[in-house]
């Protein structure tokens, strides 16, 4: 036992050792600064299962990250709203804005980070540690239309790029809850975008 436990300290000592000041970077929710909120309502659709999933996702959204921040309101549209116009189907839900998005591409890459060499004294242990860094990348392409004029105001195309640490043992939910997180910060960037063009 004591062995055991010489040796995990020394495990510890070494990832100090290692990683140290540099500390592996791990990508956030972004979060909204203070500005003077527009007194605007935006409805969102969302083409595909996935933009719905991550805008719905309990442990934060897009949608509580500038609601009531950026803007007075912001609603994720019914799915069946993109079968109509934006801004007919704008008009039926009381927004001023819509935004309708789309996936165009989501890739996700996993590579071994300091944190394995570290764990090298403690080969049992390793499996459980977060050994691999995983960079979840999405590309998502954005339209917005003025519901009062129907004009298209903002057409982009937007990439956001997440990163986090975890273990190599069943980290599909993990990396799944990562690309999520990508594709809320995207979701931030281009309504950040809307609300200083409302604001010029």
């Amino acid at each position: 036992m004591e062995k055991l436990v010489a040796r995990i300290a020394a495990g510890i000592a070494l990832a100090i050792g290692l990683v140290g000041c540099a500390t592996l970077k791990v990508t956030p929710l972004k979060e909204v600064q203070p500005v003077q909120k527009q007194p605007v309502k935006v409805g969102i659709q969302v083409r595909g299962d996935r933009l719905h999933e991550a805008l719905t996702d309990t442990d934060g959204t897009a949608l509580k990250a500038v609601s009531g921040k950026l803007f007075e309101n912001v609603l994720l549209l019914p799915a069946d709203t993109l079968l109509r116009d934006p801004a007919e189907a704008g008009l039926s839900h009381g927004v001023d804005y819509v935004l309708t998005s789309t996936i165009s591409d989501v890739s996700v890459n996993g590579n071994l980070n300091p944190l394995w060499f570290a764990t090298i004294p403690l080969l049992v242990f390793k499996p459980f540690t977060p050994i691999i860094t995983f960079e979840s990348v999405v590309t998502l392409d954005h339209s917005i239309r003025d519901v009062r004029t129907g004009k298209e105001i903002i057409h982009r195309q937007l990439t956001e790029v997440a990163t986090d640490h975890y273990s190599p043992v069943n980290p599909q939910e993990k990396v799944r809850a990562l690309v999520g997180r990508a594709i809320n910060n995207d979701f931030v960037a281009i309504l950040e975008e809307l609300h200083g063009k409302i604001g010029r």
